[in-house]
């Protein structure tokens, strides 16, 4: 099979995909070296798509009943990899290889958009099993290096937040253990 990526004529970012995709987990290690992140680009809607899991857990094995979808966090971005200018798109792939998506040059602007941004807490309600804390993230457009600050500054925030929650007796004691381990 072979492949065919055109990217625009517009100017593209000297990192390639791969690169943002590594700069982006190192972010996040920076502040929780003993947790997960799992990035990569993904293909939607005939769209390429940088999608970014922000996880507590290291190891699925860390998560109540070994199921990655009961971590602490329910925090992921993706990254769309069009290039915001007139032209339209960044890239048109007319047969697809998954070897080659790494290779890609990043659009010279990206948006990021928050697909979810809440972590586990305390019910605030006696009828409920856990509650959950929304964090201050947002949609944003820029350059792939400005992505980059916001998810450090993301990252920071997120730090932050659950280290007074976890001194405010706010976490559940279902996560407040691994939470501990974790900070």
């Amino acid at each position: 099979m072979k492949i065919l990526i055109t990217a625009a004529t517009e100017p593209t970012s000297n990192m390639t995909v791969g690169e943002f995709i590594a700069q982006a987990k190192q972010i996040y290690n920076e502040y929780f070296p003993n947790s997960e992140c799992i990035a990569g680009n993904r293909r939607l809607f005939g769209l390429e798509y940088i999608i970014i899991d922000w996880l507590l857990s290291a190891d699925v094995t860390e998560c109540a009943n070994n199921i990655r979808q009961n971590d602490m966090f329910h925090i992921a971005f993706s990254i769309d990899l069009e290039d915001n200018t007139e032209s339209g798109k960044a890239y048109e792939v007319t047969i697809y290889d998954n070897s080659k998506r790494n290779d890609m040059p990043m659009p010279s602007i990206v948006t990021m958009d928050v697909m979810h941004k809440s972590y586990t807490t305390k019910p605030e309600n006696k009828y409920m099993a856990y509650g959950r804390k929304a964090l201050p993230f947002r949609k944003t457009t820029g350059s792939p290096e400005k992505i980059l600050a916001t998810l450090r500054k993301y990252a920071q925030k997120l730090h932050a937040m659950l280290e007074e929650d976890l001194a405010n007796d706010n976490i559940h004691e279902n996560h407040a253990d691994l939470l501990r381990s974790k900070l």
